[in-house]
């Protein structure tokens, strides 16, 4: 039976208590302003079903441009927890790429011109094929 896709959660600002909205990680960018999520009210996040080879990159602009504040995150296994520990959409700010930030999520790359906090407006996701 194949793994089911991984989904991504987004909390508000007052955390587990305020829930934004998810969808499933597929390969492009999803624009905030055309999903389940509001736009602008993303504070943290998790993912349910996480599977090595997913790369997220959180940006504050709505078109995924880098010229904005914007923050990367790979899956990376071993997964000890199902979901992952919910997280800042800004906790790989002023992080090494490569630094594992919760088990299972390693730091990718960042730019932190402003605050991304209550600042998101779109994610891009890119899944490379693990397999082999």
């Amino acid at each position: 039976m194949p793994n089911p896709k991984p989904v991504i959660e987004f909390y508000g600002k007052h955390g587990e208590n305020d829930y934004q909205g998810e969808f499933t990680l597929t390969d492009g960018l999803h624009d905030f302003r055309k999903k389940s999520v509001p736009n602008d009210s993303a504070y943290s996040f998790k993912v349910k079903d996480p599977q090595p080879g997913y790369t997220i990159t959180i940006y504050n602009s709505a078109s995924g441009s880098e010229g904005e504040s914007w923050a990367s995150y790979e899956l990376v296994a071993p997964f000890p927890n199902n979901p992952t520990q919910r997280m800042s959409v800004d906790a790989g700010y002023k992080v090494p790429v490569g630094q594992e930030i919760v088990p299972g999520v390693r730091a990718n790359g960042h730019k932190d011109t402003t605050q991304l906090t209550g600042k998101v407006s779109s994610v891009r996701v890119t899944i490379k094929d693990t397999s082999a």
